[in-house]
């Protein structure tokens, strides 16, 4: 028995380190292909240019963007009656980043749902219902932002302004599917099953979204927060971009931040990297400005992101493993199964 175990867990590890070498692959493929498409090898290399002074500014804004993303969660947290310390707040979104690099399809969700059920006992749900609600918020701020430039920039054909009102009001959908689940769920047929078990998990996220989505006040905290952390990001790429010598204003830089923002929501490659250099060319060259200089503004801002996430988040995520008895991939399936954990409320 003990030797299926083993052979099972070897296995998990296997796949883990296939899937990761797999997205790095793509990550380095998407990378080329910007660069091909929208740039060009000597352009690239104009990166070594950047002074020092604007990489560690970089560097630094990149952690402070970390933290913001921490104080969203802080905000969330508390209105859950989940306190976590300004430690925790600083560092949890840059561990959820290695996790992202880890595992890239919503390694970074799986983290927050080890953490809340691991550290304060709370359902797997939990972390589930705090992502989807930061993801409405981005999704509908962005949606407001780009359909205000795109109307000012005479772009906004009917399609387009369409699509915008689209993500605009998708948050209003979620109290829709709220009560469709509640009616499937409340179906004879449903008693039991696997089904019935999935629906009752969706009925239970999609329950604590909306009850926070029908907070004025917490709506209100976060959409603030989350416009200060995208004009934060907007002047990070504008630094970048000036230690890069290019002659890019500021709102476009802040178009640029809201893409990459909901680029993260669907995560395909480690740190969605490939992804971000693509779109931000795309991006740049639908707003007419040079697309290399979106490739760039990626590349460098996702390196600055990097030395953070390798560092900094690699030795918290050894830290929290090892606080909580975590060896291996099959450790963390047993805890995220555990009908109980070992509730420890302090970082």
């Amino acid at each position: 028995m003990q030797g299926h175990q083993r052979e099972a867990a070897l296995c998990r590890r296997k796949m883990t380190v296939v899937k990761g070498l797999i997205g790095v692959a793509v990550s380095l493929i998407l990378i080329a292909c910007s660069i091909w498409h929208f740039g060009s090898v000597e352009g690239i290399m104009s990166i070594r240019s950047v002074p020092p002074l604007h990489l560690a500014l970089s560097i630094t804004l990149a952690f402070l963007i970390f933290f913001l993303s921490g104080v969203q969660v802080g905000i969330l947290t508390r209105s859950q009656r989940i306190v976590i310390d300004w430690v925790d707040r600083a560092l949890f979104p840059i561990t959820m980043a290695f996790w992202s690099f880890l595992i890239p399809f919503q390694g970074a969700l799986l983290f927050s749902t080890l953490y809340f059920k691991s550290k304060f006992g709370r359902p797997l749900g939990t972390g589930l219902s705090f992502t989807l609600f930061l993801y409405m918020v981005t999704v509908s701020l962005t949606g407001i932002a780009a359909l205000l430039f795109v109307q000012a920039a005479g772009k906004g054909s009917v399609v387009t302004t369409m699509v915008l009102l689209s993500l605009v009001l998708l948050p209003v959908l979620l109290p829709l599917m709220h009560k469709l689940l509640v009616k499937l769920v409340s179906w004879k047929s449903l008693r039991s099953g696997l089904l019935r078990r999935v629906l009752n998990a969706l009925l239970s996220v999609s329950g604590a979204v909306a009850s926070m989505m029908r907070s004025p006040v917490l709506m209100l905290k976060v959409s603030a927060l989350k416009v200060v952390k995208t004009l934060v990001v907007g002047v990070w790429y504008w630094v970048i971009a000036h230690g890069l010598g290019l002659e890019v204003g500021f709102m476009p830089l802040v178009l640029l931040s809201l893409v990459a923002e909901l680029a993260l929501i669907v995560k395909i490659t480690p740190g969605n990297l490939g992804v971000n250099q693509l779109l931000s060319g795309a991006t740049m060259s639908f707003m007419d400005f040079n697309p290399e200089w979106g490739v760039l503004i990626s590349l460098v801002a996702s390196g600055s992101a990097l030395l953070l996430v390798f560092t900094v988040g690699a030795y918290c995520n050894h830290v929290f493993l090892r606080d909580h008895g975590i060896a291996s991939i099959g450790d963390m399936l047993r805890s995220l199964r555990a009908g109980t954990t070992n509730v420890n409320s302090q970082s």
